[in-house]
């Protein structure tokens, strides 16, 4: 049974679509239009989109820009968080090479709850972790030594300043607002038009129609395989 959403709806719209997919989509589009525009049967076409592409494409780029700083705060405590997990590896293996009385305070003081408390350390509960390490840096400076007792202590000011860049960059920005880019609907459906345009040209001729859409660069390649994936045939038995 034809399903009429299909042939006359709108499924660029499917939110599985990213923006950046489109946009490829798109532009690829318009250069198998213009690699086939020798007789100029697709000028009228290749006028349509090429300003609907452009729009969308510095909509989206603005509202790239616009989270760069949000992606690079989260980098940077991602970092902070590695580099802190990595250093208090190191520092059990510094105080396991130090005389046992020194190693047995050390290993108390650092680490109560042993390694894993550090391993398995969250978000939420890295701070705590900072300050704690931070105060035991201070207080065993002698036996840790300069090196090893000021990295752990800028921790706790490197966490705090990445964390105050964190809440800098979700401060509101112009562009994109709630939900889709003003200028993606439109493309949308120049893109359909254009689609309804080919097949009107190749009535009934799909490889000819197909070879203008690239229909693989709208989704991630798993999600594309799972898409078009069809049943087996099962083979017949010869009795």
């Amino acid at each position: 049974m034809l399903q009429p959403h299909k042939l006359f709806g709108n499924f660029f719209d499917d939110p599985r679509i990213a923006d950046t997919r489109l946009r490829n989509f798109s532009i690829d589009v318009l250069a198998q239009l213009s690699k086939a525009n020798g007789t100029g049967d697709y000028t009228r076409l290749i006028n349509q989109l090429i300003p609907v592409i452009n729009e969308f494409s510095s909509q989206l780029a603005e509202t790239e820009n616009a989270l760069m700083p949000r992606k690079l705060a989260a980098r940077q405590i991602d970092e902070i968080i590695a580099g802190f997990k990595s250093t208090m590896n190191v520092l059990r293996d510094m105080i396991n090479q130090m005389p046992e009385s020194d190693a047995v305070e050390l290993m108390k003081a650092f680490y109560p709850r042993g390694v894993e408390e550090y391993a398995a350390s969250t978000t939420i509960r890295i701070p705590v972790l900072l300050k704690r390490v931070g105060k035991l840096a201070a207080m065993y400076r002698n036996l840790l030594g300069d090196n090893m007792a000021l990295k752990l202590l800028h921790f706790e000011s490197a966490w705090a300043e990445a964390y105050d860049n964190r809440l800098k960059a979700k401060e509101p920005f112009t562009g994109l607002k709630e939900g889709r880019f003003p200028a993606r609907e439109q493309l949308e459906k120049t893109l359909l038009v254009t689609m309804h345009a080919i097949g009107q040209k190749f009535p009934g001729n799909l490889l000819h129609c197909m070879s203008f859409f690239n229909f693989s660069l709208l989704f991630p390649p798993q999600a594309h395989m799972e898409k078009n994936v069809t049943a087996p045939v099962k083979e017949k038995t010869v009795a």
